[in-house]
């Protein structure tokens, strides 16, 4: 049996049961050093993954199936007649009106969307988690054993994957088979060990309604089913390969996390849109595109007309949330914005306009989304009414974490009361986890330069560099990337991953028409951007010695870049709105314990691109 999920069903979060709300940890930190509540949480998240049927997978008033909260979060595809009507979703295609919320933004049959929470994304499926490992707890477990996973239940909490740390994929999500702890069936009150299907690996799809719509929006010539992470032509998966391209540029998320953590204002931590002259054009968006597409899809494969490229879950925007590693991902990502939070704490959420306009029900409305805005389908409250919503200032700052029901190891509860030392604090773990190696690397100066960032607190300085994208976000259908190299790549796009030192990463729908969001990017000519961080590299080649004009130089004759999707390489010179350029930025790094770096304003460097625009290269007088 399954456990009885409300529906309606609000956000309230798991129950704190002690003086504060439990952890959510490091998948690896919680197999190893707490393995009955990891033991509980795999036999949850398979109990939860197996609930599933033909009606159940349809019945989006409910709405409390696994396929159904998974793709309120991504899916499925509708054809341009509207006349596929698989009934998932909040972000998916077609637009379906999740457990009937009241309000129903729908504009002619075209998925519209909702305001996007970060906070609330991962937390519909943990309390529904939650309540899976509950029901096992309370009517599988007898005994000693009961006891045991009572204890184990009130840690429960969804677990995140540091891709900043290490962006292997966790070894548990590669195998196919787990070894978990069972009741035992003919022993009352005992436990066994039995190998079951790994519900980290793949989560098997439960109807024939779901096989057929997530397959039809993979355009797969095989059949899943099965979500598949960098499946071949013939429809293996290679979580191997997805681990191997994760780790390639596993020092640009080390780098880019510390980086961000600097940036104070919100949406430019936040968000990849490139919107005004002289934003970061680095975003926590963009580290979470790189890992959609690296787990979702071989970059390296060749694609031909007999044989069109494959893509996995992951790199398809609409059925990445059904890959079980998805969840693992967003909570981490949702975890470095906890972290934000504690170390800017008075940071306000601006008000602007939206790029999608926002409808109800049958009412028209354009205004501007700010603090006050409601975060729809998300209620607080089984009344599901329009009264109910969260709003976004409740989730401005880390007390909203707490509230849901859990915290981090780098947000601990114990001093939510003390913002200053809690800002501190996760200062000092972001310094550790993801600083750079200051004492052990000569290319730190002990000396000011001119327009480094002043400090009181010793220091050491150094001017860091970068490569920039900006490209219109629909310039090539689906996923893709714009790859930097400091050598001449190969002619064989199949070694670009390989030898890139960082990638710059677009992730999108293929079909922009059945989303109303992107219809309405792509209309506003929609700009997105990110970086690739290059000191480290030009080090490695030059030494640490450097004076701009010997890094000028090195870098207009060996900078180049490539784009490519999954199995298929495009000409530089026909990417709408593509500009690849070089900045740079002194930086005071404080030696004290907590404190982050000070960034002085970036200066571009359009002398070292300009003789390459044609291909897209920054030159004098474009905008930065």
């Amino acid at each position: 049996m399954a456990p009885v999920i409300p529906s309606p069903t609000p956000v309230t979060g798991p129950p704190t049961t002690g003086p504060e709300p439990a952890v959510r940890r490091n998948i690896e930190v919680l197999q190893t050093q707490l393995p009955d509540v990891f033991n509980l949480y795999v036999l949850g998240l398979s109990k939860f993954q197996s609930n599933g049927d033909e009606e159940t997978d349809k019945n989006n008033a409910i709405g409390t199936s696994y396929f159904q909260i998974c793709g309120k979060d991504a899916i499925t595809e509708v054809s341009l007649e509207g006349m596929l009507k698989t009934p998932v979703g909040i972000h998916g295609t077609p637009f379906v009106n999740w457990q009937e919320d009241p309000t129903a933004p729908q504009y002619n049959g075209i998925a519209a969307g909702y305001s996007h929470a970060v906070a609330l994304h991962p937390n519909g499926s943990q309390q529904t988690l939650y309540q899976y490992a509950e029901d096992i707890v309370k009517n599988e477990f007898s005994g000693p054993a009961q006891q045991t996973y009572a204890q184990a239940l009130q840690q429960l909490r969804l677990p995140y994957w540091d891709w900043a740390e290490d962006a292997h994929l966790p070894a548990i999500t590669m195998n196919e088979t787990i070894s978990v702890v069972l009741p035992s069936v003919t022993e009352p009150g005992e436990t066994i060990t039995k190998d079951i299907p790994n519900p980290l690996y793949s989560y098997q799809y439960t109807s024939g309604m779901g096989i057929d719509s997530v397959n039809n929006e993979l355009q797969s010539p095989n059949t899943y089913t099965g979500s598949v992470r960098c499946p071949d032509q013939k429809g293996e998966q290679h979580n191997d390969l997805a681990s191997k391209q994760n780790y390639a540029f596993q020092d640009q998320h080390r780098t880019g996390i510390y980086n961000l953590m600097s940036v104070e204002d919100f949406g430019q931590f936040s968000n990849q849109a490139y919107t005004k002259p002289g934003q970061k054009y680095d975003s926590l968006e963009h580290h979470h595109g790189i890992i959609h597409n690296y787990t979702g899809s071989d970059f390296g494969q060749t694609a031909t007309v007999q044989n069109p490229p494959v893509i996995g879950n992951m790199t398809d925007l609409w059925s990445s949330s059904f890959d079980p590693i998805f969840w693992l991902h967003h909570t981490n990502v949702e975890r470095f914005w906890c972290i934000w939070q504690a170390l800017h704490p008075e940071a306000p959420i601006d008000q602007e306009y939206p790029l999608l306009d926002r409808w109800t029900e049958a009412t028209y409305i354009k205004k501007a989304d700010s603090g006050t805005s409601n975060l729809e389908p998300f209620h607080k409250t089984a009344a599901h009414n329009m009264s109910d919503y969260f709003v976004a200032d409740e989730l401005r700052d880390i007390s909203s974490a707490y509230i849901l029901g859990y915290q981090y190891p780098e947000t601990p509860f114990n001093l939510a009361r003390d913002p200053k030392a809690l800002a501190a604090y996760a200062g000092e773990q972001v310094q550790k986890l993801y600083g750079p190696q200051i004492t052990q690397s000569p290319s730190y100066g002990k000396v000011p330069f001119d327009g480094a960032p002043a400090t009181k607190a010793p220091a050491v300085y150094r001017k860091e560099w970068q490569a920039f994208v900006r490209v219109k976000r629909f310039a090539i259908p689906g996923s893709w990337f714009v790859h930097i190299f400091l050598d001449e790549p190969d002619a064989d796009h199949g070694k670009w991953v390989a030898s890139a030192v960082g990638s710059v990463a677009v992730f999108a729908p293929r079909n922009i028409a059945t989303c109303r969001n992107c219809v309405s990017q792509a209309g506003r000519d929609l700009d997105v951007s990110g970086v690739v961080y290059l000191t480290d590299a030009i080090i490695k080649a030059l030494g640490p010695s450097l004076d701009d004009d010997t890094v000028v130089r090195y870098l207009k004759d060996n900078l180049h870049w490539r784009v490519a999707g999954p199995g298929v390489a495009y000409p530089s010179e026909n990417i709408a709105g593509l500009k690849v350029g070089v900045s740079a930025a002194n930086v005071t790094y404080p030696l004290a314990s907590g404190k982050l770096p000070l960034y002085h304003p970036e200066v571009p460097y359009p002398e070292i691109t300009q003789g390459k625009a044609q291909l897209g290269g920054f030159k004098r007088h474009d905008e930065y």
